[in-house]
Formats: structure tokens, C-alpha cells, sequence
């Protein structure tokens, strides 16, 4: 039951269409941009989850990315930042589940505060 209004509270709180300015909390997949894959122009999610490897994104260089909505919002430096302290000290092989606090500037998140709500299976 809590992981179905886990669920249901991460698509209700989904990526706000047109925010551009001001705090705003996002949820999607966090993805080192090398691992984005794409099929006929359009982010393929089971790809790119597939293209994904824990130990590849701890020490990606390009950066870091929320993948929410079919979109890519890319992270400040901050961000990059915290995503990579975040990678590293995660056990999940998966890309993680994110939730994120920020602004949205241009298309690229500004991330105050980045916290993992992935749910884990045992």
C-alpha cells in the first residue's frame, strides 16, 4: 500500500509544465546525460535504464540529468554535484528515483536540495 501512494504521489508531483521561475519540487529519473538514449528523436526510457551503470555515472564527466516527462532537464554545477555524492553512495544499479527541490532556468534545473525516494526491494 505505501509503495502504491509512493507511487501515486510521485506522478501527482511530476515536472510543473512552464516553471520558470521560483522553488518549484520535481520528480523523475536521475541519469548521467551519457547514459540518455533516444529512439526516433524521443527519450527511450527502458534504454536509457538499460544504458545506465552505477559505477559509469559516479565518475561521469558530461554531468547529470533528471529524466521526467519524456524530457531531460540538465543540473547546475550544484547539482552535478550533489548527483554524483548521491550516485556514488547509492547500492541501487538502477537510475534513482529523485525528488528535487529547485528552480527552472532556461531548462536547466538550478537544485537546492536533491533527495533519493526510490523504493527499494528486498
Amino acid at each position: 500500500m505505501r509503495i502504491l501512494l509512493l507511487l501515486l504521489f510521485l506522478t501527482l508531483s511530476a515536472l510543473p509544465i512552464g516553471a520558470e521561475t521560483g522553488t518549484s519540487t520535481f520528480t523523475g529519473y536521475l541519469v548521467d546525460r551519457d547514459a540518455v538514449q533516444r529512439t526516433s528523436g524521443k527519450i527511450n526510457l527502458e534504454l536509457t535504464r538499460n544504458a545506465y551503470h552505477r559505477n559509469k555515472a559516479a565518475i561521469s564527466r558530461v554531468g547529470f540529468g533528471l529524466l521526467s516527462n519524456g524530457q531531460l532537464y540538465e543540473f547546475d554545477a550544484h547539482g552535478n554535484n550533489l548527483a554524483k555524492l548521491l550516485v556514488t553512495n547509492s547500492h541501487n544499479e538502477q537510475p534513482l528515483m529523485v525528488m528535487i527541490r529547485g528552480s527552472l532556468i532556461d531548462g536547466q534545473i538550478r537544485v537546492e536540495q536533491l533527495s533519493d525516494v526510490s523504493v527499494q526491494q528486498f
